[in-house]
């Protein structure tokens, strides 16, 4: 079985917000999108920008997010990912969180194997329920 973390996950777990998923306690491989390691950078620096943290704080949860990514297998977003991110869903979902929805299905193709997919967002929860992917997270 593979764990596909998608970004809201990983930035809850960072920040240690509410109701955030302890990512330590999984034993399965992590894989992701190399779109997570996008998101999760400019996100940190978004925080930064509108002080949310200041600059050791920057430093530590950039350090922070290094350990967990060395973790993490990263797929490259190819042509099939994208081929797979344009379908109707059946939910209104946004182009990154599509891409993230297409890379754990291809990942689940590739590997002929379970995957579990980790959100924090309602509509790429329902998204994934209705393309039979196994969800945890919300």
């Amino acid at each position: 079985m593979s764990l596909y973390i998608d970004s809201s996950v990983l930035l809850r777990y960072l920040l240690q917000s509410k109701g955030f998923v302890d990512l330590s306690q999984f034993k399965e491989d992590c894989v992701s999108s190399d779109l997570l390691k996008l998101e999760c950078q400019r996100a940190l620096i978004r925080y930064r920008l509108n002080q949310e943290v200041n600059d050791e704080g920057l430093l530590d949860l950039s350090e922070q997010f290094r350990e967990i990514l060395s973790r993490i297998s990263l797929l490259k977003i190819n042509d099939e990912v994208l081929r797979l991110a344009e379908q109707n869903w059946g939910v209104i979902l946004g182009t990154l969180d599509s891409i993230h929805l297409a890379s754990a299905l291809y990942i689940q193709m590739d590997k002929k194997e379970p995957t579990v997919l980790l959100t924090h967002d309602k509509a790429l929860f329902a998204a994934a329920r209705l393309s039979n992917l196994e969800v945890l997270g919300i």
